[in-house]
């Protein structure tokens, strides 16, 4: 096995993918190692030890692309069943734009039915104020 490769593979199991930091990720190794059959010298974290001075940063370039395939996969998850499909396609910023607009003609609406009403609280008042009605038992 290529050196490159064996060196991916570990720090894409061991600093990628299953964190020695992260305990929720290392629960999971575990599970995996006992339940699933993964090996147990993934348990071990010893890359260190392994690796010569140059290789502490290396580049991906037998998993660089899968790697950024799950990346982008852990931000932005695909749709799974026809509900989230369809949420998704109206997800974009056209929706927003045209959600935005809705927003404002319903408040522009909402605008004009509170004016027509002042209005017409407006002349009811006035027509109160112009023609008195006398209270009952008074008669002046």
């Amino acid at each position: 096995m290529p050196r490159q490769l064996a060196l991916e593979v570990l720090d894409s199991i061991q600093k990628v993918l299953f964190r020695y930091s992260d305990s929720g990720s290392r629960r999971i190794l575990h599970k995996l190692v006992r339940r699933q059959g993964f090996d147990r010298e993934c348990l071990q974290w010893e890359s260190d030890a392994i690796r010569k001075s140059r290789e502490e940063h290396i580049s991906y370039l037998c998993f660089g692309e899968r790697l950024k395939e799950l990346y982008e996969e852990l931000e932005n998850p695909t749709p799974r069943g026809m509900f989230e499909e369809w949420l998704q396609r109206r997800s974009g910023s056209r929706y927003m734009m045209l959600a935005t607009l809705i927003g404002v003609m319903f408040a522009v609406f909402l605008g004009i039915l509170s004016l027509a009403v002042s209005a017409v609280q407006a002349y009811v008042s006035y027509q109160a104020w112009k023609h008195p009605i006398a209270a009952p038992g008074n008669t002046t």
